[in-house]
């Protein structure tokens, strides 16, 4: 949150843009229940690692709950932030996941 309100200062001040996605992981109650926390857990943290990859350098991603993310976009049009959330969608989609006890979840 400290993060979106100093961007959210900078665009007002420079008069720039930015954007923000929200990202939930779809059944992730269901993973956890199912194969345990500490899958889930684990499921979490590669889905953290694919979002970093599929983001800008300058670009932000944070937990925000307990199977939502937060990416801060800074100076990104609309076109660059639908072509990041269709990019982050398709990195998603074909991740897998490789968890504790070798249980392979895509």
């Amino acid at each position: 949150m400290r993060i979106a309100q100093l961007e959210i200062k900078e665009a007002v001040k420079y008069q720039t843009n930015f954007a923000v996605l929200m990202v939930e992981l779809d059944h992730f109650k269901s993973i956890k229940y199912t194969y345990g926390h500490g899958t889930g857990d684990a499921v979490l943290a590669s889905l953290g690692r694919h979002l970093k990859s599929a983001i800008r350098e300058s670009d932000y991603v944070g937990p925000y709950g307990g199977e939502e993310f937060c990416i801060i976009l800074p100076g990104a049009s609309p076109t660059l932030a639908f072509s990041t959330a269709s990019r982050i969608r398709a990195t998603i989609e074909s991740a897998r996941v490789e968890a504790l006890a070798k249980t392979a979840l895509h």
